[in-house]
């Protein structure tokens, strides 16, 4: 199987992010499945939305409002998932809890995005490997921890031409209210 000819190589996505404990405990799952798996290397991150082709100083600042206003979120986890889709290969399910929706909806509303469909994911490896060898990587994987705090977004420039992914700037969410 192929990338998806459909995508827009060049761009900008919203990603969000994690807290230090959770970035921690992801990036040492995700570097057991690089080094067996190879594939391209990229930051953990659950996608938000996006693509959009530019943006604009109007664009970034909306995105630092956005962070302003959302509080950071407790994302709960389903169970490592594997599709037969190059960047969605293996990865972590996530629930679509009232927070998470929200943030993408309203992402979505400033950049003028419709999308009924959001398969919220972490993505531990990108490319295409044989279901039987995910599985087996799968199998090797830590038991998954219930759940993992996003606690910012970024704003990223993607080139998929040269699986390049940079991350432009970071938007810390508020802290949850005590």
């Amino acid at each position: 199987m192929e990338k998806n000819k459909n995508r827009i190589s060049r761009e900008f996505c919203i990603w969000g992010q994690f807290d230090k404990k959770s970035t921690k405990v992801l990036n040492q799952i995700q570097l057991k499945v690089y080094k067996e798996l190879q594939g391209p290397r990229f930051d953990i991150h659950l996608t938000l939305t996006g693509p959009t082709k530019d943006v604009s100083i109007e664009g970034y600042q909306k995105i630092r409002k956005v962070a302003s206003e959302h509080r950071l979120i407790k994302l709960e986890t389903n169970s490592y998932k594997t599709k037969n889709l190059f960047f969605q290969s293996l990865f972590i399910g996530i629930k679509q809890t009232h927070g998470l929706v929200e943030l993408k909806k309203t992402l979505d509303e400033e950049y003028s995005k419709k999308s009924d469909i959001f398969f919220p994911h972490i993505s531990l490896y990108y490319g295409m490997k044989e279901k039987k060898v995910k599985e087996n990587m799968i199998n090797t994987l830590p038991n998954l921890c219930k759940s993992f705090v996003l606690d910012k977004i970024s704003l990223v420039k993607v080139d998929e031409d040269i699986e390049r992914w940079d991350v432009i700037d970071q938007f810390m969410l508020l802290p949850v209210a005590k």
